[in-house]
């Protein structure tokens, strides 16, 4: 989730610049996302220049943003954590009850839903 509140949180609750991940170079799912939707289409080049320039250092983060929102990326994104979630869920099954077991259920059910 936190790739994905790098590009829909307001920075004064997150406590971080929205886009810094890919500010420093690292290219998170929504990016991913974005660009295997835009593959094929004329736009795929401008978005990965847009992410190369973002890299040198130049201000396109707004331009990087509208496609991430214009290819649903976030919606995938947040399909995608859940998917890991379920599975991290999944893996603790065979563990007996125990309150360990449920904090770790409620950490992940909390990583879903957090905010910042």
């Amino acid at each position: 989730m936190d790739d994905i509140l790098d590009y829909t949180a307001d920075a004064s609750v997150l406590g971080k610049p929205a886009g810094s991940d890919l500010k420093d170079g690292q290219v998170t799912i929504p990016v991913l996302h974005a660009q295997e939707a835009l593959k094929g289409t004329e736009a795929y080049a401008e978005f990965t220049e847009l992410i190369s320039q973002i890299a040198s250092g130049e201000d396109k983060l707004s331009e990087v943003i509208s496609y991430i929102s214009s290819t649903k990326a976030i919606a995938k994104s947040q399909a995608t954590a859940a998917l890991y979630v379920e599975r991290a869920k999944q893996a603790l099954s065979p563990l007996n009850d125990s309150e360990y077991k449920t904090a770790l259920l409620d950490l992940a059910d909390f990583v879903l839903s957090r905010s910042h």
